[in-house]
Protein backbone atom coordinates (compact mmCIF):
# COMPACT_ATOMS: atom_id res chain seq x y z
CA UNK A 1 0.00 0.00 0.00
CA UNK A 2 3.11 1.96 0.64
CA UNK A 3 3.84 2.16 -3.30
CA UNK A 4 0.64 3.01 -4.00
CA UNK A 5 0.84 6.23 -2.52
CA UNK A 6 4.54 7.10 -3.52
CA UNK A 7 2.55 6.28 -7.31
CA UNK A 8 0.03 8.78 -6.44
CA UNK A 9 2.27 11.36 -5.55
CA UNK A 10 4.94 10.96 -7.47
CA UNK A 11 3.50 13.39 -10.81
CA UNK A 12 3.43 16.11 -8.75
CA UNK A 13 6.76 15.98 -7.77
CA UNK A 14 8.53 15.14 -11.13
CA UNK A 15 9.67 11.69 -9.19
CA UNK A 16 8.94 8.05 -10.53
CA UNK A 17 8.65 5.37 -8.27
CA UNK A 18 8.44 1.68 -8.72
CA UNK A 19 5.07 0.35 -9.78
CA UNK A 20 2.68 -1.56 -8.16
CA UNK A 21 -0.51 -1.74 -10.32
CA UNK A 22 -0.73 -4.85 -12.80
CA UNK A 23 -3.13 -6.64 -14.55
CA UNK A 24 -3.20 -9.76 -16.88
CA UNK A 25 -6.10 -9.53 -19.46
CA UNK A 26 -6.05 -13.02 -20.59
CA UNK A 27 -7.42 -14.46 -17.54
CA UNK A 28 -10.82 -12.60 -18.87
CA UNK A 29 -10.30 -12.60 -22.56
CA UNK A 30 -8.22 -15.69 -23.84
CA UNK A 31 -8.10 -14.67 -27.21
CA UNK A 32 -5.62 -12.18 -26.66
CA UNK A 33 -2.51 -14.83 -26.15
CA UNK A 34 -1.54 -18.35 -27.43
CA UNK A 35 -3.47 -20.99 -25.70
CA UNK A 36 -1.57 -21.95 -22.45
CA UNK A 37 -0.02 -18.31 -22.75
CA UNK A 38 -0.85 -14.66 -21.29
CA UNK A 39 -0.47 -11.28 -21.64
CA UNK A 40 -0.05 -9.08 -18.72
CA UNK A 41 0.94 -5.04 -18.18
CA UNK A 42 1.88 -2.82 -15.50
CA UNK A 43 0.80 0.73 -15.22
CA UNK A 44 1.29 3.49 -12.77
CA UNK A 45 0.99 7.25 -13.18
CA UNK A 46 4.56 8.70 -13.45
CA UNK A 47 5.50 12.52 -14.08
CA UNK A 48 5.73 14.07 -18.02
CA UNK A 49 8.85 16.05 -16.85
CA UNK A 50 10.93 13.19 -15.33
CA UNK A 51 12.84 15.63 -13.28
CA UNK A 52 11.69 18.48 -14.77
CA UNK A 53 12.64 17.56 -18.53
CA UNK A 54 10.41 15.27 -20.77
CA UNK A 55 13.27 13.81 -22.58
CA UNK A 56 14.57 11.89 -19.24
CA UNK A 57 11.81 9.39 -20.48
CA UNK A 58 14.14 8.49 -23.30
CA UNK A 59 17.46 7.86 -20.85
CA UNK A 60 15.75 6.50 -18.23
CA UNK A 61 12.45 4.81 -19.36
CA UNK A 62 13.87 0.75 -20.14
CA UNK A 63 15.43 0.74 -16.82
CA UNK A 64 12.45 2.13 -15.07
CA UNK A 65 10.57 -0.75 -16.96
CA UNK A 66 13.09 -3.30 -16.31
CA UNK A 67 12.91 -2.33 -12.31
CA UNK A 68 8.83 -2.33 -12.51
CA UNK A 69 8.82 -6.08 -13.99
CA UNK A 70 11.64 -7.25 -11.51
CA UNK A 71 9.09 -6.11 -8.88
CA UNK A 72 6.52 -8.13 -10.24
CA UNK A 73 8.99 -11.51 -10.85
CA UNK A 74 9.97 -10.50 -7.19
CA UNK A 75 6.23 -11.46 -5.95
CA UNK A 76 5.71 -13.98 -8.92
CA UNK A 77 8.82 -15.61 -9.30
CA UNK A 78 7.60 -18.34 -12.00
CA UNK A 79 7.31 -15.55 -14.33
CA UNK A 80 10.60 -14.25 -14.43
CA UNK A 81 11.65 -17.75 -16.95
CA UNK A 82 7.76 -17.18 -18.44
CA UNK A 83 8.46 -13.93 -19.97
CA UNK A 84 8.51 -13.83 -24.00
CA UNK A 85 8.70 -10.20 -24.22
CA UNK A 86 8.34 -6.91 -22.89
CA UNK A 87 8.61 -3.52 -23.77
CA UNK A 88 7.84 -0.15 -22.30
CA UNK A 89 5.83 3.01 -23.12
CA UNK A 90 6.77 5.91 -21.04
CA UNK A 91 4.76 9.49 -20.85
CA UNK A 92 6.78 10.90 -23.58
CA UNK A 93 6.20 7.76 -25.80
CA UNK A 94 2.40 8.29 -25.25
CA UNK A 95 2.97 11.61 -26.34
CA UNK A 96 4.66 10.62 -29.61
CA UNK A 97 2.43 8.49 -30.61
CA UNK A 98 -0.95 9.86 -29.79
CA UNK A 99 -0.83 13.63 -29.22
CA UNK A 100 -3.90 14.25 -27.93
CA UNK A 101 -3.10 12.78 -24.85
CA UNK A 102 -1.00 16.04 -23.45
CA UNK A 103 1.49 15.38 -21.75
CA UNK A 104 1.25 11.70 -21.62
CA UNK A 105 -1.79 11.99 -20.11
CA UNK A 106 -3.96 8.68 -20.19
CA UNK A 107 -6.95 10.16 -19.05
CA UNK A 108 -6.80 12.37 -22.28
CA UNK A 109 -7.79 15.70 -20.17
CA UNK A 110 -8.41 17.05 -16.95
CA UNK A 111 -11.20 15.34 -14.14
CA UNK A 112 -11.41 18.73 -13.34
CA UNK A 113 -15.24 20.59 -12.53
CA UNK A 114 -15.36 22.06 -16.13
CA UNK A 115 -14.28 18.52 -17.54
CA UNK A 116 -16.61 15.99 -16.32
CA UNK A 117 -19.71 14.60 -17.42
CA UNK A 118 -21.69 17.02 -19.12
CA UNK A 119 -18.83 19.17 -19.41
CA UNK A 120 -16.51 16.33 -21.13
CA UNK A 121 -15.17 16.53 -23.81
CA UNK A 122 -16.14 20.52 -23.64
CA UNK A 123 -19.33 22.04 -21.93
CA UNK A 124 -22.78 20.88 -23.70
CA UNK A 125 -21.19 17.98 -25.34
CA UNK A 126 -21.63 14.88 -22.78
CA UNK A 127 -24.53 13.51 -24.65
CA UNK A 128 -21.91 11.78 -27.21
CA UNK A 129 -23.65 14.10 -30.22
CA UNK A 130 -21.49 16.25 -31.95
CA UNK A 131 -24.38 18.64 -33.50
CA UNK A 132 -23.46 17.23 -36.67
CA UNK A 133 -26.44 14.45 -37.54
CA UNK A 134 -24.97 11.25 -37.61
CA UNK A 135 -21.68 12.44 -36.12
CA UNK A 136 -20.84 10.87 -32.80
CA UNK A 137 -17.82 11.81 -29.91
CA UNK A 138 -17.41 8.33 -28.41
CA UNK A 139 -13.33 9.06 -27.94
CA UNK A 140 -11.13 8.83 -24.43
CA UNK A 141 -11.63 12.12 -24.01
CA UNK A 142 -15.75 11.75 -23.64
CA UNK A 143 -17.50 10.88 -20.37
CA UNK A 144 -16.75 9.22 -18.42
CA UNK A 145 -12.93 10.05 -20.12
CA UNK A 146 -9.84 7.41 -20.73
CA UNK A 147 -8.18 5.09 -19.02
CA UNK A 148 -8.94 2.72 -21.57
CA UNK A 149 -12.14 1.25 -20.18
CA UNK A 150 -14.31 1.22 -23.13
CA UNK A 151 -17.12 2.95 -21.12
CA UNK A 152 -17.06 6.02 -23.86
CA UNK A 153 -17.94 4.23 -26.64
CA UNK A 154 -20.30 1.95 -24.60
CA UNK A 155 -22.25 4.42 -23.88
CA UNK A 156 -21.80 6.25 -27.10
CA UNK A 157 -22.93 2.95 -28.90
CA UNK A 158 -26.21 3.21 -26.52
CA UNK A 159 -26.99 6.81 -27.59
CA UNK A 160 -26.27 5.91 -31.63
CA UNK A 161 -28.79 2.82 -30.91
CA UNK A 162 -31.25 5.40 -29.01
CA UNK A 163 -31.00 7.70 -31.92
CA UNK A 164 -31.40 5.13 -34.31
CA UNK A 165 -34.47 3.95 -32.49
CA UNK A 166 -33.32 0.16 -32.12
CA UNK A 167 -33.11 -1.66 -29.22
CA UNK A 168 -29.00 -2.77 -28.26
CA UNK A 169 -28.25 -6.38 -28.95
CA UNK A 170 -26.04 -6.77 -26.10
CA UNK A 171 -25.88 -7.24 -22.65
CA UNK A 172 -23.57 -6.08 -20.28
CA UNK A 173 -21.61 -8.79 -18.78
CA UNK A 174 -22.02 -9.16 -15.46
CA UNK A 175 -20.09 -12.05 -13.44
Amino acid sequence: MANSTRSSAAPAGGDAVDGDVGCVPTRFDSTQAPPGHHTAFMWEKLPYRLGGDPDGWDRVGREHGRVMLEAWTSAAPNLADSVIDWFVRTPRDTVRSLPNMREGDLLVGAFANDQVGFHRPFPGAGHYRSGIEGLYLCGGSCHPGGNITGLCGYNAAGVVMADRGTTPWWNPAVR
